[in-house]
């Protein structure tokens, strides 16, 4: 009797949870429909950008932090191959449909 096939990349697609999944260089390789939901940027905006590329800090807000964060997030994790909690991060995304307009978000990894 053989084992039941499993369609990993529709498991991955339909995730009720939004991932985004990344190269060891932070290259954004992969985004579920969670991910496409919250982010309002579709799969084929995002694949083969820096994540930083992709979502980087407001230049409106000379003290944004927020990639400095994520990307020293990101190498701990990479680092000790443990997870790395960040404290909750306060980011701006465009609202979809409606480009050059932002609205913050809050939020933690």
């Amino acid at each position: 009797m053989s084992e039941p096939q499993v369609d990993y990349v529709s498991v991955f697609q339909n995730l009720p949870v939004p991932i985004l999944l990344l190269t060891p260089d932070y290259l954004i390789i992969g985004a579920n429909s969670a991910y496409e939901n919250i982010s309002g940027k579709s799969r084929m905006e995002l694949i083969g950008r820096s994540v930083f590329e992709a979502f980087p800090d407001n230049p409106s807000e000379p003290g944004a932090t927020g990639t400095r964060n994520l990307s020293e997030s990101l190498r701990r994790a990479a680092e000790t191959g443990q997870r790395d909690v960040m404290a909750l991060q306060r980011y701006d995304v465009e609202v979809p449909g409606r480009p050059g307009s932002s609205r913050s978000v809050t939020g933690a990894r």
